[in-house]
């Protein structure tokens, strides 16, 4: 690494740059996932437990009904009541909107973290041939295209716009965008 045009510095730094991108793309859609995430796993608790619970007893009061009343309208409207709510959580499945928002949030963190070790500690080790290098920033972005195609595919907008919001608020230290620092070489 005897100067600024030598070849193999030069590929470092392109190196460098293109894990600089994975690293802010990760970050900012893991953040869009998580909350996402978040908000779903409320969706999961306000629906699930009254709706199990409602339709738990509601169910319950049906057959009491049908029972002990002989009143078939009290049973239906009962019988009714439960079958929506169930209906309803079936057809929205918070706890696995929920889980796959999570799982992928998780996935683009841990990508994130691979990324900038790569970065941060083998692009930094003089020994490591340029050739296996390269091939470790093409295996990480195999791996981020991948993750891009596994469901859910997307972040909701809102989720987006909360990211983006807080991050702008300074929640998180992005400016100056520390991603985007020089190269050390």
């Amino acid at each position: 690494m005897q100067g600024v045009h030598d070849p193999e510095v030069e590929l470092r730094r392109s190196l460098w740059k293109g894990a600089s991108e994975i690293i802010v793309d990760t970050t900012w859609t893991a953040r869009s996932f998580q909350i996402a995430a978040g908000e779903w796993s409320k969706v999961a608790l306000l629906l699930g437990l009254p709706a199990n619970v409602i339709g738990t007893v509601t169910a319950a009061g049906a057959g009491a009904a049908a029972i002990f009343l002989h009143t078939p309208a009290v049973t239906a409207t009962l019988a009714l009541i439960a079958a929506v709510l169930a209906g309803v959580k079936a057809a929205m499945k918070p706890e696995d909107t929920y889980q796959g928002y999570a799982l992928k949030g998780s996935a683009y963190l841990a990508l994130r973290n691979d990324t900038r070790h790569f970065r941060n500690v083998r692009l930094r080790l003089p020994a490591v041939p340029i050739g296996e290098l390269e091939s470790e920033l093409k295996a990480l972005n195999a791996r981020l295209n991948a993750l891009v195609q596994q469901p859910p595919l997307r972040s909701p907008s809102w989720a987006y716009n909360r990211a983006k919001r807080s991050v702008e608020a300074g929640e998180s230290d992005y400016t100056p965008d520390h991603f985007w620092e020089e190269p050390p070489f």
